[in-house]
């Protein structure tokens, strides 16, 4: 039997890796305060995809 994606992660540590993740890539963007707005937003529907994923 195939194991979903992410399994043997508790949800708190998927969470924490889409995080940093989203640190890295926010950081290799260079997202500007008057970027902020937007990248949070992103940044929202991704963390909510990703715990939609790990429910």
């Amino acid at each position: 039997m195939l194991e979903a994606w992410g399994s043997g992660y508790g949800q708190d540590t998927m969470l924490h890796r889409v995080d940093g993740r989203l640190a890295f890539i926010r950081t290799e963007l260079k997202i500007t305060d008057a970027q902020m707005p937007a990248w949070n937003a992103f940044a929202e529907a991704v963390r909510s995809a990703a715990q939609a994923h790990n429910a």
